[in-house]
């Protein structure tokens, strides 16, 4: 009975830690995480490879993301941005059960005559929240 006693006044005197600071830091993360996530933007991107020849730079991708090209003007070939006009559509081909389109775009900078690379195109400019709500659709 003794030992019980014991624990009992240890139990009385026990010093309680105040878990409004861990209350505080938790609330202030979860603002501090929506109101980074508001202002900042995630982009899609296409990645392919092209090839320049003659003014032009050569790439092929599905076409599904055909339409995307259109409403962006930017793009990044080995490393370097540049801008582009889409010079025209040409044929189509299938691989695999993907269709596939070959576009030519008029790029604003020069590169050397038959280099090849790879094309990053970027689209779909979101904020991380939009993005984060879109996963959950």
């Amino acid at each position: 009975m003794e030992y019980f006693k014991i624990n009992y006044y240890k139990l009385r005197n026990l010093v309680q830690r105040p878990y409004i600071y861990l209350l505080v830091i938790g609330v202030s993360f979860i603002v501090f995480f929506i109101v980074i996530a508001n202002f900042f933007y995630i982009d899609k991107k296409i990645k392919c490879y092209g090839i320049y020849e003659s003014h032009l730079l050569h790439i092929q991708i599905e076409n599904r993301l055909s339409d995307k090209i259109k409403k962006q003007n930017t793009l990044t070939f080995n490393g370097t941005k540049t801008e582009y006009t889409i010079n025209s559509y040409e044929k189509y081909s299938l691989d695999k059960n993907i269709i596939y389109q070959d576009i030519f775009l008029v790029l604003e900078k020069d590169f050397y005559n038959n280099e090849i690379g790879d094309v990053e195109i970027y689209y779909g400019k979101q904020t991380i929240w939009q993005f984060i709500l879109e996963l959950f659709k």
